[in-house]
Order: C-alpha cells, then structure tokens, then sequence
C-alpha cells in the first residue's frame, strides 16, 4: 500500500483497514466515537431511491484522504463481486442525503445502518459495505469540536483525519479492512450530520481508490 502517494493524490480513500468487528467496538459515531444509545434517532431509516448519477457540484476543497446477523459471509479469495464493473447510482433518502455508490458492488440491503437514521449495503460476497446515514449533533458542534470531543480510538488506529469547518474524514486500519468515515455539516451550526462509511479489503486498495473518492465527493445534503 502507497499510503503516502494516497495522500498526495486527488484520491485519499485508500486508507488502511479496519474488521468489522474492531470498527463496531471502537468507531461508533461516523465509526469513531461513542454515542449512548439513547441519543440515536427513532423511527425507520427512509428507504433508499436510485437515479442516474450525476456529476458533484463543487467538490469539497480537500478529497478524502466510519455487522453480523443476517450479513453474507464474507468471500475468502477473489476481488469483490462488482469491483471490475462498479456501476453507478444516486442513492437519496427522505432526509436530503445524496451520494453516488456503485450500484455493482453494494447490491444486497443489510438493513438499518448501525448509526443514527440511515441503510446498510453490502456487496453479494459481504467483502464490502456502505452505511449512508444521518446523525444528530445535539450539541450543535462544529467538525473539529465533534471530533475533539467524541474521538475514541487511539491515535495508532487512525491513518488519516481531516476536519474543515464543514465536514470531517478519517479512515485507519485493523487486519484486513480499510475503513474510511465522513460526515458533512450543516452551514449553520444547528441541524444533523449526512455521513457515509465504507469498508473494504485492504488487498483491493488500488482498486478502490477512485470509488471511495467518488463516493465521498458526491456526498451532499440540503442546503440550510
């Protein structure tokens, strides 16, 4: 893995790897904080709708560098079913989420993302997933504050962190996996977080590079 070169490159999705079972125990708030479980929204995560992707609309000033019952066993050898053939879509959800995923690979609905109101995808050999979610920010606390005061996960699990005053991103690794969270703010400091978290193996880094990107510059959420 060119960790370095990632972060120089219009891509820096490539991260290192996190399992899926040190990501539930340790990134709980866009995969990285912990959250009571009280705090979380109620109700059923909106279902999702597809269109035709369409290109973002000023990306962010800074590219990218946050399961077991029910979920496919994920495949010991062999790239990630859809990866050679990504495919394209918009996902939109009824709270304004908008986010291109690659509709080959995230083929299988996992159900209710494991954080606040959104889904979870997974890719048909479970050696992928996507959670696009919302989450509530009660405090009303701008990105570098969020994660100033929630981060839970040593500094050695995480490879890359990147805050502006209007979203964060960090990815890290663990085993096998690569991890890599985002969540955008609103313009005004009261409202929700829209968050995206995709994981995958780290043996397909390359591969991934400029899906995770794609991914995470589309994400958008409604202007307030």
């Amino acid at each position: 893995m060119q960790h370095r070169g990632l972060a120089r490159s219009v891509v820096r999705s490539g991260v290192r790897g996190v399992s899926w079972v040190v990501a539930a125990a340790a990134l709980t708030l866009a995969g990285l904080v912990t959250m009571p479980a009280a705090a979380q929204p109620a109700g059923a995560p909106p279902a999702p709708e597809f269109a035709a992707p369409e290109p973002p609309d000023g990306a962010p000033d800074d590219p990218p560098g946050p399961a077991e019952a029910g979920r496919p066993a994920a495949a010991s050898r062999g790239p990630t079913v859809g990866l050679d053939n990504p495919g394209w879509a918009v996902f939109t959800d009824r709270a304004g989420t908008r986010v291109d995923y690659p509709s080959n690979i995230f083929t299988v609905e996992l159900g209710p993302a494991r954080r606040g109101a959104g889904v979870e995808l997974g890719s048909a050999d479970g050696r992928a997933r996507l959670m696009v979610y919302v989450e509530p920010n009660a405090e009303n606390h701008s990105p570098a504050r969020f994660v100033r005061s929630n981060l839970r996960v040593p500094a050695s699990a995480i490879d890359y962190r990147r805050i502006t005053d209007r979203f964060f991103a960090v990815s890290g690794i663990a085993e096998d996996d690569i991890f890599y969270s985002r969540c955008n703010f609103p313009a005004r400091a009261a409202g929700p977080m829209h968050c995206i978290y995709i994981a995958y193996p780290r043996s397909e880094e390359r591969a991934w590079d400029a899906i995770v990107t794609r991914i995470s510059l589309s994400l958008r959420a409604p202007r307030n």
